[in-house]
C-alpha cells in the first residue's frame, strides 16, 4: 500500500459544480422562440402594410400617407436636433481651442519675457566681468610702470653717436 501523504488525483476533495456547467437548453429554446416570434411579427406587419398600400381603400392609403408624413417629420426633427447639438459641440470645441491659444500665447509671452530678463542679466554680468578684467589689466600695467618706471627703457637711454 502507498503512504497517505503522497498526492493523488483520486484523493483530492470533491468540488461543488458551478451553475455555468449545467445545460441551458431551456433558456436557449426560449431565446430562439422570442427571436422567431419577433421575426414573425415584423413579417406580419410588413404583409399588413403592403396589403393596405396595394389593395387598401382610400382611407387606409390616406392613413398610411399620414403615418409616413409623421415619420418623416419625426426624422427631420431628430436631424435638426442633431445639427443643433453638433453646432453647439463645434462651438464648444472652438471656444476651448480659442481659450487654449490665448493661454498658450500668454505662456509664451511670459517665457519670452523671462528669457529676455535672463539674457539681460547675463549681459550685465558679462559687462561687469569685462570691466573688472579691464580694471585688473589697468592695475597690472600701473604696477609694472611703478616697478619698472625707474629703469630706463632701451629707447629712453641716452646715447652717444660717436
Amino acid at each position: 500500500m502507498q503512504s497517505s501523504n503522497r498526492q493523488s488525483i483520486l484523493m483530492r476533495p470533491k468540488k461543488q459544480y458551478h451553475v455555468r456547467n449545467f445545460e441551458n437548453a431551456d433558456k436557449e429554446y426560449e431565446k430562439e422562440q422570442k427571436k422567431l416570434e419577433a421575426k414573425r411579427m415584423r413579417y406580419n406587419n410588413l404583409v399588413q402594410h403592403r396589403k393596405q398600400a396595394i389593395w387598401g381603400d382610400a382611407d387606409e392609403k390616406k392613413q398610411l400617407q399620414e403615418q409616413r408624413r409623421k415619420e418623416i417629420d419625426e426624422h427631420l426633427r431628430i436631424r435638426e436636433q442633431n445639427k443643433q447639438a453638433e453646432t453647439m459641440n463645434d462651438a464648444k470645441i472652438v471656444e476651448f481651442y480659442d481659450n487654449q491659444t490665448v493661454l498658450n500665447s500668454h505662456y509664451e509671452n511670459e517665457q519670452q519675457q523671462k528669457k529676455k530678463e535672463y539674457l539681460k542679466e547675463i549681459m550685465e554680468e558679462n559687462k561687469r566681468l569685462v570691466e573688472h578684467r579691464n580694471q585688473l589689466k589697468q592695475q597690472e600695467k600701473s604696477k609694472e610702470k611703478e616697478e619698472f618706471g625707474n629703469v630706463p627703457g632701451f629707447f629712453d637711454r641716452h646715447r652717444s653717436y660717436r
